[in-house]
């Protein structure tokens, strides 16, 4: 546990001195708001001392971290004078082979893996002295794909740890089911059960299921064991799979927990960020709030993402809500928001702790609330209980109004 009277900066730099001792190369796994740019900046104001003619490269993975990094005015490079700089979104910095005293890998959780399109391509046209990656959740498969290749873990702080000593805001996480109407729990039972039917052909075991999708070896296994024609099995693969996905999209578009996150948000009137995993639902919460709204998914243009997420920012504007899809779960800081609420999730507990961070930011006599609506009895419940393995501060709630019950209470504690 890291002592309640600890410094910050004093914590940040004692974490670059462990870098250093471990040749310069690792990850940091730190909660959102702990410092982890700022840690970057110390490890490049060191690359500049020691390495005063050389590059370094930060990689990011979008352009708002992008602009977080190059902004003439606030961005880091900026405000601690930092020298030959390079900023680039990974997408474009896999084009092309770079030469570097340090390799910035930040949100390094989206370029790892297994699955990962680009970390191993940012290694490998990369040619540096010194590797710095950075993330608040790193899950099984982040840390082997990192750790096989000698980056190894410096140091851990978690968001539980950085509310005791004072960093970040403490927050409660609330789940609230909403029920489906009849005629949609009629339709989701009718598709689990369609589900469930297909899924037994492999013993309900998902990883084998998943592999039996593309590896016909792992089919013709299958279909020797059960004694069935390569057929049966490639039929049961794909009924599998097209129900799973239609399972998937109906718990993306669920018109209740839509509604209930429009409700929720007006009458708390606090500055909220609202995800999904739908544009179609993220438009109608932006319908719905009015101009106190904006939007961010990936049909929006980047000139107007740019103008809404400054909007936002803008305490001179009336937009307090921001509805996403898909986007803004890591790199988006904005302390004053308070509110988050996610009305479609997936599984994952690494998005599950990136949303969360967002609300997080230390401002004096703030509470943040995280709002998570689920559908019980469902494949969502069982996805929200799965993402918040290992969460704390997490309270289940019966009804919508326990929310305002609960918020209400704390304020009245603070008076």
């Amino acid at each position: 546990m890291i002592s309640q009277t600890s410094d910050r900066t004093l914590y940040q730099k004692d974490g670059i001195d462990k870098w250093i001792k471990a040749g310069a190369r690792g990850y940091f796994e730190w909660c959102t708001g702990s410092g982890k740019s700022y840690l970057a900046c110390l490890a490049i104001k060191l690359a500049n001392e020691r390495h005063p003619d050389k590059e370094i490269n930060v990689v990011v993975p979008t352009t708002v971290l992008q602009e977080a990094w190059t902004d003439d005015k606030k961005g880091h490079i900026k405000l601690h004078g930092l020298k030959n700089v390079n900023v680039f979104v990974i997408n474009t910095y896999v084009k092309e082979t770079h030469d570097c005293a340090l390799l910035i890998i930040d949100e390094v959780h989206t370029a790892t893996g297994a699955k990962s399109k680009h970390f191993n391509t940012v290694i490998d046209k990369t040619k540096f002295n010194w590797i710095l990656c950075l993330s608040a959740t790193l899950e099984k498969e982040h840390k082997e794909f990192l750790h096989k290749r000698n980056v190894r873990c410096i140091s851990t702080l978690t968001a539980d740890d950085a509310v005791k000593n004072g960093w970040l805001s403490p927050y409660k996480v609330l789940c609230v089911p909403i029920e489906l109407g009849d005629d949609d729990r009629e339709r989701y039972d009718k598709m689990h059960k369609e589900f469930n039917k297909h899924f037994a052909t492999f013993n309900f075991d998902f990883e084998f299921a998943m592999k039996c999708i593309t590896n016909k070896d792992a089919r013709q296994e299958l279909a020797t064991k059960l004694n069935w024609p390569l057929q049966r099995i490639d039929a049961s693969v794909f009924n599998w799979n097209r129900n799973m996905r239609l399972r998937k999209e109906f718990l993306y578009h669920i018109e209740a927990k839509i509604d209930a996150a429009i409700e929720i948000t007006t009458h708390l009137q606090m500055q909220t960020i609202l995800f999904g995993q739908s544009i179609k639902g993220a438009d109608k919460i932006n319908e719905q709030l009015g101009d106190k709204c904006v939007e961010y998914h990936s049909k929006i243009t980047a000139k107007t993402l740019k103008e809404n997420l400054k909007k936002l920012r803008d305490g001179r504007t009336k937009v307090d809500y921001i509805s996403s899809a898909k986007g803004l779960e890591a790199g988006f800081d904005l302390p004053n928001l308070q509110l988050g609420i996610t009305w479609s999730r997936t599984s994952k507990a690494l998005r599950a702790t990136q949303t969360l961070g967002r609300i997080l930011r230390k401002v004096e006599g703030k509470t943040a609330y995280f709002i998570e609506l689920y559908v019980p009895d469902t494949q969502d419940e069982n996805w929200l209980k799965k993402s918040l393995v290992g969460q704390k501060n997490v309270l289940w709630l019966q009804s919508i109004n326990q929310i305002y019950q609960i918020i209400q209470a704390d304020k009245e504690k603070l008076l």
